[in-house]
């Protein structure tokens, strides 16, 4: 990374602290914004068109990954430490992941691997087979290991590129992810249209005949979409309107809403269902009408009113026998019943492979070797549905640890942005958004696995960074300008000669 100084300095002055001049600028002299906007803003249209998918063997991976490493070279060029020092946790969280999923491919010792818990069987086959003792990496599953450790690459570079725009850069992303969200559902509307062979579902194992979008699976497509609803809620709520407008982007809220709502419940996700009722509760704390002081008691005839809709829509669907989430929900499902009833078996899984784990990104082959007789079925299961069971049983004491981080992480930077800062103020509201989204996130995990899907990865990591921007203190509204600097007010104080 290099030093990099800001706006507010004589040229001598820049000579004097040694400072690092670009070739190129930071910011277009046409819309205001950086170079690192565009970049963002470019990548996650690219992660959103071919990282819908969470398998291993998805064919766009080819182009995703090496752009992704591309991406994030050149934000670890224009870097600076004080953009590591705002962001010191989330960068400490995603170090800690690369570090625990790369240190699974180190090869042990006969000596130490063969004394790991869960490895007698490969020991015993490599006795009896003659291959003598080896040396062998932590992971069973290396190669699944080397596919997770590559896949921690695409969030990492919207992370790395993320912490360097602004707050109102930051802002500007909203509009682009609910077009994508949207542009996903419309999507999703022409697929339910066409057949189930439709060149419209672009992964070759997918939920076929779903309105899955952008997404290989319906369960995240749905998931994405509950998501947009506290999105249009602060979108809404933090543009600088006249009054009159605030009301028209008020009603539009209601009516993407009501847009969004059919969709999740023609989806056939009961994860994303109860996840969007989640995502409904928040828009009522996340909208503040710009210019209103009298609070939300005004509104309060809205949300009757958006409540009855969605009552509304939700009988009219049933009625149609269109809401296809609430009929599965309600209904006996095999395939759901064995979900949760996995989660048993592969709890002791993890006790087995406790306290250093199976390997991480191993969980579908490892599993094979113990699964139950009595869960056998045609299929195989490729994930435990459940991300946090998955983590404990692949990652052992570490994967614990550093969950209990990622939700300490999560819990502090709650709490400063809905208790200690106040209330209606634009760089407040990305931070509860961030804490909003990371819930939903979270509850999904459960009976699922949807930050394995590389574009809802990276609206996770920006998640993290906007939640980081409740306790650390704010960059400039100015973009980036030539020789690293911002325009206006200067970011941070030059630092001293050693």
């Amino acid at each position: 990374m290099r030093s990099r100084h800001y706006g507010g300095a004589s040229a001598r002055s820049r000579r004097s602290t040694g400072s690092v001049h670009f070739p190129f600028k930071f910011a277009s002299s046409h819309t205001g914004n950086s170079i690192q906007f565009w970049i963002l803003a470019g990548f996650l249209v690219l992660a959103f068109a071919i990282g819908g998918g969470a398998r291993g063997d998805i064919h766009s991976l080819i182009l995703l990954r090496p752009l992704s490493l591309l991406v994030c070279g050149v934000a670890l060029w224009t870097l600076t430490w004080a953009d590591v020092r705002r962001h010191a946790l989330v960068f400490a969280i995603a170090a800690l992941l690369i570090a625990v999923t790369a240190a699974h491919l180190i090869p042990l010792p006969p000596s130490i691997w063969t004394q790991l818990p869960g490895r007698e069987l490969i020991a015993r086959l490599d006795e009896a087979s003659g291959i003598g003792q080896i040396w062998r990496p932590l992971s069973l599953v290396p190669a699944a290991t080397v596919n997770a450790l590559y896949s921690l690459f695409t969030p990492l570079a919207v992370l790395l590129i993320g912490v360097q725009i602004n707050r109102d850069e930051q802002l500007k992303l909203l509009p682009l992810l609910i077009a994508l969200g949207l542009a996903s559902a419309v999507l999703g509307l022409l697929q339910l249209a066409g057949s189930d062979e439709s060149v419209l579902y672009f992964y070759s194992v997918s939920n076929k005949g779903a309105p899955v979008g952008l997404f290989a699976n319906r369960n995240h497509a749905a998931v994405y979409l509950a998501c947009l609803l506290p999105v249009l809620a602060v979108y809404m709520g933090t543009r600088r309107d006249s009054s009159g407008r605030a009301s028209f982007h008020l009603w539009a809220l209601f009516a993407a809403s009501m847009f969004i709502i059919p969709l999740i419940l023609v989806a056939g996700s009961r994860g994303g269902m109860l996840v969007a009722l989640v995502g409904l509760i928040f828009i009522p704390l996340l909208y503040h009408k710009p210019g209103a002081r009298q609070g939300r008691s005004g509104l309060l005839p809205l949300y009757l009113l958006a409540g009855a809709a969605v009552a509304g829509l939700t009988l009219l669907f049933l009625f149609l026998s269109r809401a296809e989430s609430i009929n599965r929900l309600l209904a006996y499902d095999e395939n759901a019943d064995l979900r949760f009833r996995m989660w048993g078996p592969i709890a002791n899984l993890a006790g087995k492979y406790f306290p250093v784990g199976s390997g991480i990104g191993s969980f579908e082959q490892v599993y094979q070797l113990d699964e139950p007789s009595w869960l056998l079925k045609p299929t195989y299961v490729n994930h435990a549905h459940n991300d946090w069971l998955e983590a404990y049983m692949t990652a052992g004491a570490v994967g614990l640890l550093l969950l209990a981080l990622i939700v300490f992480f999560w819990a502090r930077g709650s709490y400063k942005a809905w208790f200690a800062k106040p209330i209606g103020r634009r760089e407040v509201a990305l931070s509860r958004l961030g804490s909003a989204l990371l819930l939903l996130f979270g509850l999904a995990s459960i009976a699922d696995y949807p930050l394995r899907t590389p574009s809802l990865m990276c609206v996770a990591a920006l998640c993290a960074i906007w939640l980081q921007g409740a306790f650390a203190p704010p960059a400039s509204d100015a973009p980036r300008t030539e020789n690293g600097g911002s325009e206006g007010r200067s970011r941070l104080a030059h630092p001293r000669e050693n």
